[in-house]
């Protein structure tokens, strides 16, 4: 048999297993990128949501299509493949950066994709699993889960606008390696604050969709208050004629 041959045939058989391992991967870097206070920042959110969205389909749709083919560890994967999808998601909540711009949208995606990863996960599992106890149990969970996130959707979409942030001012340091950016929070009735975040550009990583960025909170006040920015040198930014010393 062709090589060719022999390779398609292993991901015949572990396809479930290979996008379980990659999903563990993927958690343990998230959980690798919150201990180091970095956060996970798409190019473009829309972007990054269906290009996921066009992968969950293409391994539902393989995982189904090879489901006689599937081995003995692949069924075991199928089995915790709802599990480990959303262990995933979740670490992906800490790590993902949801102010890309400062704008609301990223949490509307985070939402909708933890909904599609879940949609997916739970398909091969219903489609492997032939235990009816554990189907009702996990169809039981599952239900609830989405109701939950449904309606934390709804609420997103319909009243995201009680909630706003929004940039005060950027300035970037003189050989332009920090980026000092002040942002009100107006969180209507339970009020706010204004902060202010620095971004060190060369800890910028590329990565896939988007960047790996380290972020740091300097300082926060009170909402309504308008720090003032300005950069003593290269590596100390004044806020409020007070020094914070960047290395």
């Amino acid at each position: 048999m062709p090589k060719g041959d022999i390779g398609v045939n292993k991901i015949k058989t572990n396809i479930n297993s290979i996008t379980g391992i990659i999903m563990i991967i993927l958690s343990a870097l998230n959980l690798i990128l919150v201990k180091f206070d970095y956060t996970y920042r798409p190019n473009n959110y829309t972007v990054f949501y269906v290009i996921n969205l066009i992968i969950a389909v293409f391994i539902m749709f393989f995982s189904i299509k090879y489901r006689s083919c599937a081995g003995k560890t692949s069924k075991i994967f199928a089995s915790f493949l709802p599990i480990i999808v959303l262990v995933y998601v979740v670490t992906l909540l800490f790590s993902f950066d949801f102010i890309n711009d400062y704008r609301t949208y990223s949490l509307l995606y985070y939402e909708m994709m933890l909904i599609v990863t879940l949609a997916f996960s739970l398909t091969i599992f219903f489609v492997y699993n032939k235990v009816l106890w554990l189907k009702i149990v996990v169809g039981v969970i599952s239900f609830a889960l989405i109701l939950v996130f449904g309606f934390i959707l709804l609420v997103t979409m319909f009243v995201s606008n009680i909630g706003e942030s929004k940039i005060l001012q950027t300035v970037k340091s003189p050989d332009g390696t920090y980026v000092a950016v002040s942002i009100s929070h107006d969180e209507g009735a339970l009020g706010g604050d204004t902060c202010v975040r620095v971004r060190n550009n060369k800890n910028q990583i590329p990565l896939l969709l988007g960047s790996v960025i380290r972020e740091e909170q300097l300082w926060t006040g009170p909402w309504g208050k308008s720090p003032n920015l300005k950069w003593e040198d290269a590596n100390t930014l004044l806020i409020n004629n007070v020094s914070y010393d960047m290395e």
